[in-house]
């Protein structure tokens, strides 16, 4: 087995998220390589994320654009942040239950921040069928994490949880738009815009909305 040393010839950046670093042989020994099977590695990577990114689900998804909240959340629970970090919700429907964990690296400075932009709540729509599992958006065990000009809605008027504080600390919507897509304004005690407690599958020992 024989060891080289490869030198860039220029420095590269990695943005923040995972990465996968692959490397191959080609042509070892000046001859055709007659056995692929051994002569890749790859190399998995995780830079911390910071600065601006999207969450655009008409572009493809990127180094800085995801197609989901989902995605968005995922790549923030893997790799955690570094820097205050903000995604720029583009305006669209996502059809989604999101769930934010603790997030390694998250601050009172290193702020986590998805905005849909003043004044554009009606069109950035974060909506999800509740009727079987109650929360659109739940903050879980999390902290300095912000929703920002959004629409946060439930498509059952009858059993919802818009949005749900579990054990979180220093988290919070703004100039959002939260309720059911049907506007009907449910008045069921299985209908909390906004429920802050401990439990995950019991509205009680409450703080609602």
């Amino acid at each position: 087995c024989d060891t080289q040393t490869v030198t860039f010839s220029a420095p590269y950046t990695f943005t923040g998220g995972g990465f996968t670093m692959k490397a191959y042989s080609d042509q070892p020994n000046g001859v055709t390589d007659t056995k692929l099977s051994n002569d890749t590695i790859s190399v998995n990577g995780c830079i911390g994320m910071g600065g601006a990114y999207t969450i655009n689900g008409s572009i493809p998804a990127s180094a800085t654009n995801f197609q989901t909240f989902t995605a968005a959340v995922a790549a923030l629970a893997g790799c955690g942040v570094t820097a205050p970090t903000v995604f720029n919700v583009a305006a669209g429907n996502y059809v989604e239950q999101v769930n934010i964990p603790l997030i390694n690296g998250s601050s009172a400075i290193n702020t986590i921040t998805f905005d849909g932009g003043a004044g554009n709540a009606a069109t950035r729509i974060l909506k999800f069928q509740t009727t079987f599992s109650p929360f659109v958006l739940r903050f879980n065990t999390t902290s300095n994490v912000y929703f920002r000009n959004l629409s946060i809605m439930t498509t059952d008027p009858n059993n919802a949880w818009n949005v749900h504080f579990f054990n979180s600390n220093n988290c919070g919507v703004s100039n959002c738009i939260i309720q059911d897509s049907l506007n009907i304004y449910g008045t069921s005690n299985t209908v909390h815009r906004v429920l802050i407690n401990g439990s995950t599958g019991t509205a009680a020992t409450q703080s609602a909305i």
